[in-house]
């Protein structure tokens, strides 16, 4: 009894392998495995597929390999031998290590009986490779009608469609490709909740997240919060100073360094007195120096800024100056979820040239244009750090988490483009429906032929 090793770069090309070698009813024994230790997925190694002849007698010898590596073939006469691996170059396994070669041998042997035929497998793998094709064009479309650029559909589709396919021929769960008997049972709807959690990993694996502010060893870690006008720095600045105080039990201080706005002042000075923590009013770079001076016993110092806009030249020059008297200092850029995803380029632009090193993402939940906004976010240039959505100072803050932020926005995205596209088949149908063949399009009337 012989049980042939085949490897190649996917699972279909093992198959199709074990096919030529062995014949269509050759058995292929469960557990294919990667070859490269601490290295997985497609491309970055070898899959491994045992399998046996249909009449477990074939001489033995090395079957053929398209890619350059030769099957192994281990072969005897008596059933026991066929059981014991191949000796290496250090010589015999130990006798404990044998038997447990042994005993998983023979359970992969029972088991490979009631394994489908490689026959039904590769009929499986294809009608497999079918469905993903046609939920792609599918998901492609939704996602074009979302916003999402063709650029980023396309390659977070690439790298869906990667990942699908190794997590149905990766050796912990064979439940798909790799072993079409194990699916079966499964609905329609399964499959596409499964399909679409892929897709969530992928994007949330594409958003760059940094984490909240760390607080230094000895001098006070200082934050200017920058940003266009109306995107919410004041509010931001206490929700943040709010969730240090109270969450890590932080000394917190307040610069407000935006004598543009007065209200922006008097709203800072209402949240420091709620809070109990100190406020220094700042109207120039010097007096920047002389705050941060004194809110020097302070763990965390958070300075407010005036709104300036990406092409206000003069007001980015301010910006500058009071940046370089806070220095050493983080710079974090604050922006709305509901700007026009041009203008967030925009700014991004602008105030990474200021020295931005981190995004605070506002009004999460007044967000209407999700999926531009998703494609900004996955090939901006800034990390994102912390998210709000309401009013609620600090309830509404959270520090950003990728899987979480990717759920959150590609539902609400197709959502919209689900609609949208059902608004616009109610439309279609009415037209038809009210103003009869006279007014419809050549291609629909010959497709909808009047009786």
């Amino acid at each position: 009894m012989q049980v042939y090793t085949f490897r190649a770069g996917s699972l279909p090309e093992a198959l199709a392998q074990v096919r030529r070698t062995l014949g269509p009813d050759a058995r292929v024994l469960p557990e294919p495995r990667w070859t490269e230790p601490g290295r997985v997925g497609p491309g970055s190694g070898w899959i491994e597929v045992r399998a046996l002849p249909p009449d477990h007698n074939l001489p033995a010898g090395q079957p053929p390999s398209p890619w350059g590596l030769p099957g192994r073939a281990y072969s005897a006469s008596p059933v026991e031998a066929a059981l014991a691996p191949p000796i290496g170059p250090s010589g015999p396994l130990p006798a404990a290590e044998l038997e447990d070669y042994r005993l998983k041998l023979r359970r992969d042997l029972a088991r490979a009986e009631d394994e489908p035929s490689l026959v039904e497998q590769l009929a499986e793998a294809e009608a497999a490779g079918e469905r993903i094709a046609r939920y792609r064009t599918r998901l492609a479309r939704r996602l074009t009608d979302a916003g999402i650029g063709q650029a980023t559909c396309q390659r977070w589709l690439d790298r869906w469609q990667q990942q699908w396919v190794w997590q149905q021929t990766r050796p912990a769960r064979l439940d798909g490709i790799a072993s079409p008997g194990r699916t079966r049972h499964r609905g329609a709807s399964a499959d596409e909740a499964a399909l679409q959690s892929v897709l969530r990993d992928v994007i949330a694996g594409e958003l760059p997240i940094a984490g909240p502010v760390e607080l230094g060893i000895s001098a006070p870690q200082v934050v200017v919060l920058a940003g266009p006008t109306g995107v919410g720095k004041t509010t931001t600045i206490a929700k943040l100073a709010a969730r240090f105080c109270r969450q890590q039990a932080c000394r917190v201080g307040l610069v407000a360094a935006d004598h543009y706005r007065l209200a922006a002042v008097e709203q800072l000075r209402a949240y420091a007195q709620i809070m109990d923590v100190p406020l220094e009013v700042a109207e120039s770079p010097a007096a920047v120096v002389a705050a941060r001076q004194r809110l020097s016993s302070c763990d965390l110092v958070l300075v407010d800024t005036a709104g300036a806009s990406p092409h206000d030249a003069d007001r980015l020059a301010d910006l500058a100056a009071l940046r370089e008297a806070a220095s050493p200092c983080e710079l974090a850029l604050v922006l709305s979820a509901t700007t026009h995803p041009q203008v967030l380029v925009e700014a991004a632009e602008a105030f990474q040239r200021l020295g931005a090193t981190r995004l605070v993402l506002t009004k999460l939940d007044e967000a209407v244009a999700c999926g531009p906004l998703l494609d900004w976010l996955a090939n901006g240039p800034l990390p994102l750090s912390y998210t709000t959505a309401g009013q609620n100072v600090p309830e509404d803050l959270e520090v950003a988490a990728a899987h979480p932020l990717a759920t959150h926005l590609l539902q609400r995205a197709l959502a919209r483009a689900d609609a949208a596209a059902s608004v616009g088949h109610s439309v279609a149908e009415r037209t038809l429906t009210d103003e009869g063949a006279v007014t419809r399009p050549p291609s629909v009337a010959a497709a909808f032929p009047d009786p």
